[in-house]
Parts: structure tokens; sequence; C-alpha cells
């Protein structure tokens, strides 16, 4: 909390020398993440007396969370697409803010670059990259059977109409897969 307080994120580099202890946790944290991901599994259940600093727990989750805690660090060779299945990106929250990003810039061509607000570039980066992953193969619209979850990854037709209304741009660097270069 005290350094996302005074950097403003949650990115953490592994390499942070004002505070190795913290790195090494955090580094240790991510890792233990994406190793429970790899299992299908977001949260360890543990009974009492049995956790430990680095047990990813639910309510360590829901608090990492909170104060948009980043899963992967800066220069992480994780994928993107690998950091996106993390599912702790809340879709309904994210959008808000590519809304907010909107009305305060007049468009939504938010860089992947962005610095005032890494996880939103991220994310809306990793959107990009599912649609485009979409089109090449023929999707248009993901359909969730009944009962199941829907992922914060998942671009419904209900999605991708909130994407039109606020005429999100699909392809920013010009289209590269056909399809691309409308705002849909």
């Amino acid at each position: 909390v005290q350094y996302k307080e005074d950097h403003g994120d949650c990115m953490v580099s592994k390499n942070y020398k004002e505070d190795e202890q913290l790195a090494k946790w955090v580094r240790a944290i991510r890792e233990k993440k994406t190793r429970l991901l790899k299992k299908g599994i977001e949260v360890e259940e543990v009974p009492p007396g049995k956790i430990f600093a680095k047990t990813l727990t639910a309510e360590r989750l829901d608090r990492l969370n909170s104060i948009e805690f980043a899963w992967s660090g800066p220069g992480a060779k994780v994928a993107l697409k690998d950091w996106f299945q993390d599912f702790t990106v809340d879709f309904d929250i994210m959008f808000e803010r590519l809304a907010q990003y909107k009305e305060e810039h007049g468009d939504c061509m938010v860089s992947k670059n962005y610095k005032e607000d890494a996880q939103l570039a991220k994310w809306v980066h990793g959107m990009r990259e599912k649609k485009a992953s979409m089109i090449k193969k023929g999707v248009e619209v993901e359909e969730v059977p009944p009962g199941e979850q829907i992922l914060a990854t998942t671009l419904t037709a209900e999605r991708l109409q909130n994407f039109k209304i606020i005429e999100f741009v699909w392809s920013v660097a010009g289209p590269k897969i056909k399809g691309l270069d409308v705002i849909l």
C-alpha cells in the first residue's frame, strides 16, 4: 500500500532496490498466482494456522485486487495473453475507466505505453489482442453457455455493443488483420 501511495501504482519491479524484501515478496506472489492458474486454481484454500506469507487466499487476493496489484511487473517476460488470463481484472471496472478516459481525452485511443494508468493500457491492449484473435478464428462474438461464468476477457455481444457505443477503435496502427479497421 505504501508503494502505491508513493508511486501511484503497484508495478513493483523484481529489481526494486529501495525495498528488496518487497520486491522478493511481490515476485513470489506473482509466481504463486501463475502456478495456481496453471493448475486451474484461483486461490488457495488452507486451514487456519497454515497460512504463510506467500499463501494466496481469497481474502488476500481481494485485498491485492482492491489496490490494483499488478500481476505482472514492468518488463515482465510473460506474454500479454498470459497476464490477461489471470482473471483478476474486473471487466466492468476497466470499461468504466475506459469511458472516463474517453470523457477526458475525447477518444478511446489508449496507448499501450500510457503511463497515467498502466493497468488500463494493458487491459485495452489485451482487449484489442483478444478481438484480433477472434477475427483470425472467424469468431464474431463469444457465446457463454447458461450457468457458466463470464470471464473478464470474454467478449460477449453486450460487451461488444458497449465498445461500439463509446466508439472504441479496435486497431490503432492501421489494419493488420482484415476487419479490425472497423469500429464494431
